[in-house]
C-alpha cells in the first residue's frame, strides 16, 4: 500500500505529520491485534475456543481506537489517513464473526467509522465480485 502512495496519493493518505503515530498504531494492530483476530476467527484453530475470550481481549485495541475517534472523525485526523485505510479491514473482519456482538457494542464512534469505510463508494467499487 505504501508503495502505491507513494507512486500517488490525491487524497493525502500519507500523512508525513503522523506518521509515527500511523506507523505506531498499525504496528499495534498487526503483531498485537491480529492474532487475536485470527483466534476468533478461527476457533477450531485457536487455544481458546470460547468467543467472549477474544472479544474481551480485543476491548483494550478497541478502546483505544473509539478514544482516537473522540479526537478526530477518522483515527488521527479530520480526513482518511493511510492508518484507517490500514486498519480498517481487520475491524471489518472482526465485526463479521459476530455482527450483533459488535453492533451492542458501547464502541459508538468505532461502529460509526467502520459503518462509513464499509458504505464508501471507493470500498463498495474495490470489493465488487466480478462474474
Amino acid at each position: 500500500m505504501i508503495w502505491a502512495l507513494e507512486q500517488s496519493d490525491p487524497d493525502g493518505w500519507l500523512n508525513p505529520s503522523i506518521k509515527a503515530h500511523s506507523d505506531e498504531l498499525i504496528h499495534f494492530n498487526d503483531t498485537r491485534f491480529k492474532p487475536i483476530l485470527d483466534n476468533y476467527k478461527y476457533p477450531e484453530r485457536s487455544e481458546k475456543k470460547d468467543p467472549v475470550y477474544y472479544q474481551d481481549r480485543a476491548k483494550i485495541y478497541f478502546n483505544q481506537l473509539n478514544s482516537l475517534l473522540m479526537q478526530n472523525r477518522y483515527l488521527l485526523a479530520d480526513d482518511i489517513t493511510f492508518a484507517d485505510v490500514a486498519i480498517f479491514p481487520f475491524i471489518r473482519q472482526f465485526y463479521l464473526v459476530d455482527k450483533q456482538w459488535f453492533e451492542q457494542s458501547d464502541y459508538e464512534l468505532l461502529k460509526i467509522w467502520l459503518t462509513s469505510f464499509i458504505n464508501a463508494e471507493l470500498f463498495l467499487l474495490v470489493m465488487n465480485k466480478v462474474g
